[in-house]
């Protein structure tokens, strides 16, 4: 996803020296872009938690006839809606240090979001009950672990990390 604005941001700061800027300074548009992307996002992620039990009962029909599974899946698709706010605008920061090429910060990010994950549930699975399952305890059984709520919980985090 981070790799897919790469051709035309490209194009946009070719196209910024092609036009007499000799400086190679770049021009206002990744702000401007910055900002409608924030405010779009803001008006997504706020209707995703607004009607996240809706988006539930579309996508997963059956969880309705077992409430305490659609409840935990409305409460954890309300915690994804702000991951994915921070993840795209840390794809376009992505995009944009691409074309300047700088390459190593948009590489190593996705590693550090995955450290910080893997860190957090190891770290946190003391303070939720039943973690003893999952998260190198060595028993696996079918029951959903409440490790999955701080991993859910901390994937905002670690994508505002990276930002």
């Amino acid at each position: 996803m981070a790799k897919a604005p790469l051709p035309f941001l490209s194009c946009l700061f070719s196209l910024n020296t092609c036009i007499g800027n000799r400086e190679k300074k770049p021009l206002n548009w990744p702000i401007s872009s910055l900002t409608i992307l924030s405010i779009l996002l803001v008006v997504v992620s706020i209707a995703g938690v607004v009607f996240s039990p809706l988006i539930v009962t579309i996508m997963a029909p059956g969880f309705t006839r077992v409430p305490a599974q659609y409840d935990l899946t409305v409460f954890l698709n309300r915690l994804m809606f702000p991951y994915i706010f921070f993840i795209s605008l840390v794809a376009l920061c992505m995009g944009i240090l691409n074309s300047l090429r700088h390459f190593a910060a948009p590489a190593l990010s996705p590693v550090l979001l995955n450290i910080a994950m893997i860190l957090a549930t190891l770290t946190l699975r003391d303070f939720f009950p039943g973690t003893d399952r999952c998260a190198g305890g060595g028993r696996h059984d079918r029951r959903h672990s409440p490790a999955g709520h701080a991993m859910a919980f901390f994937g905002p985090a670690g994508s505002a990390a990276k930002a």
